[in-house]
């Protein structure tokens, strides 16, 4: 009886791990397909603010506002995420916010002087 509910046993933990897998790899595709929205939006606000100083008439400064805010948001997200991957990403996403001061334009209130 005891072999039989230590295979039991057995089989629930290979579940468990199973489960553990298939969850890394599922934040692991959340995170890849959250950089790739990053990556498309830093390249949209580069380009905006190339365009903003090439030709400041011609352009439209509420995109590269509303672009601000999607990095910001972008930004909160991977800090709220216990992913390391994301942990690093946000790190790196913060300096270049930080760099472009796009941070400086967006803090909370409770931030504010």
């Amino acid at each position: 009886m005891s072999n039989k509910k230590s295979k039991k046993q057995r089989e629930f933990e290979a579940w468990e791990e199973l489960d553990r897998l298939l969850e890394e790899i599922f934040c692991d595709r959340r995170l890849a397909i959250k950089q790739e929205e990053i990556e498309q939006d830093l390249e949209a606000y580069r380009e905006e603010r190339a365009r903003i100083l090439k030709d400041p008439e011609s352009t439209d400064p509420e995109e590269l506002e509303q672009l601000s805010k999607k990095l910001i948001s972008h930004l909160e997200f991977l800090k709220r995420s216990e992913h390391p991957k994301a942990q690093s990403s946000a790190r790196m996403l913060e300096i270049i916010l930080k760099q472009n001061g796009i941070l400086d334009l967006h803090k909370p209130k409770s931030e504010e002087g």
